[in-house]
């Protein structure tokens, strides 16, 4: 049985996937097809949520746009 990862991806992947214009965006690209492709579990914080959140049009919904195609699982903060 093949065991799935579990993938934090942070603000930067996210941002660097839409900078088309700049080297290693389509291997950032790339990389997120994979994880697509291959079913891992992609975590993401709430502070990356919250960047998200203040990141100005279009680019807030182009990210918003982008974490609905992966479909990551939200993680929700540190515990206190």
């Amino acid at each position: 049985m093949k065991k799935t990862l579990k993938l934090y991806i942070d603000t930067s992947v996210w941002n660097f996937s839409l900078e088309t214009d700049r080297s290693g965006s389509t291997l950032t690209d790339d990389f997120l097809q994979l994880i697509i492709k291959e079913s891992h579990d992609v975590i993401v914080s709430d502070t990356v949520m919250a960047e998200i959140e203040d990141a100005h049009e279009p680019r807030k919904s182009n990210l918003l746009g982008l974490i609905e195609i992966v479909s990551p699982q939200q993680f929700v903060g540190k515990k206190e």
